[in-house]
């Protein structure tokens, strides 16, 4: 069997989509939802809706996704835990194609593509480099890394990675772009991730994410996280070093992406330092 979480704020019309492209796959599985203290009355509908076709958790306080998707997971009841975002929508063989990957044996995690859920109108600007700030990935793309809305685990591996990231600092909590430790900690660990272009999940964006204040703001969040769960000397200086060429090579590429990482180095920096004095 397979357990899907969704976890969700505030999105009941998005995460309803969600739900039902889930159920409609015939496949075994059951699907758990975490309400982050939604204030839209998400819970009760969703009881009221579709009663014991789901499980439902709700939080009585607004808590990080890592902590969220970690609830789920040690409620799940399956062998294999799946993880979509509450305004994705998975392919009708999303569960068939999981299935699939891990009985042929040769997996621990898998991931896939998550791609636009309709067209959108892209500015003169905007390169696929980009894409990753958006939460969109092909997996052709030099750029690609795994997302939180179209990833899979055997549940045992799961669990195994959450307790060795437990074991970092109190002040390094994940809380941003989890995902990322999750599969870096696993490699190291030794265990096989499978990238699937089958394995498909439509995401629903807004056009306004498709802005400069929008990248901004997810390129700072993006370096903030990277300097609250990985402050060492060694990335520091690989960030200003970054913070430094990333200009240069705009200059001479014209990829927008160079001055999107310009910002999360930036922010990088700066929660460093300002994380080094509070401590010191």
């Amino acid at each position: 069997m397979i357990s899907v979480i969704i976890v969700t704020y505030n999105r009941l019309n998005a995460i309803e989509h969600c739900i039902r492209a889930v159920l409609d796959q015939p496949e075994k599985k059951e699907i758990i939802i975490i309400d982050n203290c939604s204030g839209d009355n998400t819970a009760e509908i969703l009881k009221n809706k579709y009663g014991d076709r789901i499980k439902l958790i709700r939080n009585e306080f607004k808590e990080n996704l890592a902590y969220c998707k970690n609830i789920g997971a040690r409620q799940a009841q399956g062998g294999i835990i799946a993880f979509t975002d509450d305004d994705c929508i998975p392919a009708l063989n999303w569960l068939a194609r999981i299935l699939l990957c891990f009985n042929l044996g040769n997996c621990d995690i898998l991931a896939g593509p998550v791609r636009l859920e309709k067209k959108l109108h892209f500015p003169w600007w905007w390169q696929p480099s980009l894409n990753w700030a958006i939460g969109i990935a092909e997996i052709g793309s030099k750029k690609f890394l795994p997302l939180g809305s179209n990833l899979a685990f055997k549940k045992d591996v799961y669990m195994e990675i959450e307790s060795l990231l437990k074991k970092r600092p109190a002040d390094k909590e994940i809380i941003y772009s989890e995902e990322n430790f999750r599969i870096i900690t696993a490699i190291k660990k030794g265990y096989k991730v499978r990238l699937d272009g089958s394995l498909i999940v439509y995401h629903s964006i807004g056009q306004e994410r498709l802005s400069f204040k929008y990248l901004i703001k997810r390129g700072w969040l993006e370096g903030k996280h990277w300097a609250l769960n990985e402050r060492t000397p060694k990335v520091l200086t690989t960030r200003i070093f970054a913070l430094l060429l990333n200009p240069l090579k705009f200059i001479l590429t014209l990829d927008f992406n160079r001055l999107l990482r310009c910002i999360v180095s930036a922010a990088y920096i700066i929660t460093f330092f300002k994380n080094y004095a509070h401590s010191h």
